[in-house]
């Protein structure tokens, strides 16, 4: 009965809020190792991993099309991601982290993230307006 309450929405927006935890575990673990040697940065191609998660097949699981991909199974969120190693230029130990470029995706990931909560929130100020409604 309830199932019919809840659209897609709240679900890509569950998916883009773990993307986004996702993308922020990833810088964090960029900019831990800036210093490691031969490091690559990576990070998340949103857009491709939500592109994947729109159009996964009625299984409910998605495919993994390329090796670099993570396997989505066993993960929290269910979704595979589309990681990308980055490979610009690198310092003398072959580290190509940049600390400027990375603190600009955190802050853009953390913008990113609260406008996904801004949205989720009023999902479900629409859906309790509904709800109190029909009292």
């Amino acid at each position: 009965m309830l199932a019919g309450l809840f659209d897609k929405t709240l679900g890509l927006l569950e998916k883009s809020l773990n993307l986004r935890l996702n993308q922020q575990e990833l810088s964090a673990s960029n900019l831990a190792n800036s210093e490691t040697p031969g490091y690559r940065p990576k990070h998340i191609n949103f857009q491709s991993t939500m592109q994947a998660v729109m159009g996964k097949d009625r299984s409910g699981v998605l495919r993994r099309t390329h090796p670099s991909h993570l396997e989505g199974e066993g993960s929290e969120s269910g979704i595979q991601l589309r990681l990308i190693s980055e490979s610009g230029p690198a310092s003398a130990d072959r580290n190509s982290v940049d600390m400027d470029t990375e603190m600009v995706r955190v802050a853009e990931n953390g913008l990113l993230y609260n406008a996904t909560v801004q949205a989720l929130s009023r999902k479900l100020a629409i859906l309790k307006q509904s709800v109190e409604g029909v009292r």
